[in-house]
């Protein structure tokens, strides 16, 4: 990888991660949306111990235009 490729690497990857930081905290939908792959699954077990809580791509996005700023 050449300097030129890491650094424009490294850009992309600050510019995701502010996507979805600013995102959440602005209340922003777009920005969250650039920031997730649509595909996104995320998954925690229950306290139950036994069933699983999903998290996608598109209910992450959903919520935070509920964290819109007044």
């Amino acid at each position: 990888m050449t300097i030129h490729e890491r650094t424009v690497t490294e850009a992309a990857v600050v510019a995701t991660v502010l996507d979805y930081f600013d995102g959440w905290f602005d209340g922003d939908a777009a920005r969250m949306q650039r920031a997730l792959h649509p595909d996104l699954a995320k998954r925690a077990l229950e306290p139950d111990g036994r069933s699983l809580d999903e998290t996608t791509a598109a209910s992450m996005v959903d919520v935070t235009t509920l964290w819109a700023p007044s």
